[in-house]
């Protein structure tokens, strides 16, 4: 059986790559794919702190193929590829909070890597009409009466599905399969988990059987080891070239050692010592500039005009007589009209927790920037106040109003928590001065509970097609829509 070379696969993965780029099979962040020395698998891993996927394509990986199929090698190295491309676009990015969950309910997170991979190659599969095939390539366990349920979810993960059998207990598993594919997220999996753990108590011993003889392989296990730390990615990316994709690797932004901008508008009375989970002093990450200009016009709205009278010198047909009387000849005719748009003092409670990450925190960079905008233009005083975690300990930055560019483009989503109990503990004094206090949040709270918020006028807000439910658990007053434009239209009507 005839193998593609290391050039050879190096090639091929490039061309698939570039396949998927102009039908936009790729995710919305960027994607470095690289080639790993003395690497047996290939695995996936999203980096918060950069809000960038990276592939690891093994050079040893082609050692995996033990079966020669009429598809030809070049399709395996493909499926590996799209694998890990369906990670980067369905996998949940959480595994900090995936791996409490796991920890809390006993389940494997081996179980769990099993189900994903079944859920995302299904959505997968919807989405290009490409199936994985890989049964033709690699050994999967016989399935007979004596076989367990591990075992015949396993062959139904490598057959896309497609296993036919009798027995009972294998209807059953396709009972389970079924339900893991229609899973939208990766968290919709968890109390399917619970009821396999409770029928199938097996399992985790099962599991092990399935990896001393060879057929299972955890790829997500790596991802879970390189969110372990900078230190233990930066080591796993050593011995690894980028192949495709954005060049700018780990290599490169780690090495990254520039003196960070000292910055001017912090308030340290609101602010914790430590703050590297929720503002990077060496990296700068994207929001849509143009996203918010389009919408500074609609938002100013909420900026009422109000009357004010002004006493004049200039000649009217009305004369103030008392200001006459008294020689108040710079007042002495009648009070004008005059309208201005009234300012407000509005502070900004950013959620920094790495589930904000992609799309959730560019939203709020948007808002930080129009926010600033309108400081610019006299119409708001107030803070962006950034919060999160790093372990236990709680992590609080609060910069006055207006930011520049710079230092929104350096809020990134990287806390183990989201720290907003202890934020507006501290920020409290700020937050009671305010009119408008906006926390733009998830509401995934999984620290402490947001509490004894009376009198602070706080307004829970999030971007994306849930937040609802989240929300209310933790605010009295919340908005949540689908976009950032609808959200401000919706937001200009409730204020």
């Amino acid at each position: 059986m005839k193998k593609p070379t290391i050039e050879e696969v190096i090639e091929i993965t490039k061309n698939e790559y570039i396949d998927m780029l102009v039908l936009d099979y790729v995710p919305m962040e960027g994607v470095t794919i690289s080639l790993k020395k003395n690497f047996d698998t290939a695995c996936w891993y999203f980096n918060h702190k950069f809000e960038k996927h990276f592939i690891y394509f093994g050079d040893k990986a082609m050692n995996m193929v033990v079966k020669e199929s009429k598809l030809g090698t070049e399709y395996f190295v493909k499926t590996l590829l799209h694998h890990e491309m369906a990670h980067a676009c369905y996998t949940t990015r959480d595994h900090k909070g995936l791996r409490k969950w796991l920890s809390t309910n006993k389940v494997p997170f081996s179980l769990y890597n099993l189900f994903e991979d079944a859920r995302i190659e299904y959505l997968w599969r919807l989405k290009t009409g490409r199936e994985f095939r890989s049964d033709e390539f690699i050994n999967i366990p016989e399935i007979d009466k004596d076989s367990n349920a591990t075992q015949m979810f396993f062959v139904y993960l490598r057959k896309d599905g497609k296993h036919r059998s009798r027995l009972a207990k294998m209807k059953r598993v396709r009972e389970y399969y079924e339900r893991i594919v229609e899973c939208a997220t990766s968290e919709d999996m968890y109390p399917i988990m619970l009821e396999w753990m409770k029928e199938f108590p097996e399992t985790e011993n099962e599991l092990d059987d399935l990896k001393s003889q060879g057929f299972l392989d955890d790829d997500l296990e790596d991802n879970n080891e390189l969110e372990d730390g900078d230190s233990i990615a930066k080591e796993f990316d050593e011995d690894s070239e980028d192949i495709a994709g954005e060049k700018s690797g780990y290599k490169d932004e780690f090495s990254e050692t520039k003196e960070a901008e000292a910055l001017s508008n912090i308030d340290y009375e609101f602010s914790t010592k430590s703050t590297e989970r929720i503002y990077s002093e060496h990296n700068h990450f994207s929001f849509d500039k143009s996203l918010g200009d389009k919408l500074l016009p609609i938002m100013e709205k909420i900026f009422k005009a109000k009357k004010r009278k002004i006493n004049q010198s200039n000649p009217t047909n009305r004369v103030n007589v008392r200001n006459y009387m008294n020689s108040r000849f710079d007042k002495m005719y009648r009070k004008k009209t005059l309208e201005v748009k009234a300012k407000m003092k509005i502070n900004l409670i950013i959620d920094c927790s790495g589930s904000m990450e992609g799309s959730p925190i560019q939203n709020a960079r948007v808002l930080a920037y129009m926010l600033s905008c309108f400081a610019r233009k006299n119409l708001v005083d107030g803070n962006i106040i950034l919060t999160g975690a790093r372990g236990a300990s709680h992590q609080t930055m609060t910069l006055k109003l207006p930011l520049s560019d710079e230092e929104i483009s350096h809020i990134y989503a990287y806390g183990d928590a989201e720290g907003i109990a202890g934020t507006v503990e501290l920020s409290k004094k700020l937050l009671k001065q305010a009119d408008y206090n906006f926390c733009f949040t998830d509401g995934n709270i999984t620290d402490n509970p947001l509490s004894n918020t009376k009198g602070l006028n706080l307004l829970g807000m999030y971007v994306g097609k849930d937040g609802y439910d989240t929300l209310s658990k933790w605010f009295e007053l919340y908005l949540a829509r689908e976009t950032l434009d609808d959200l401000v239209q919706k937001l200009i009507i409730k204020l």
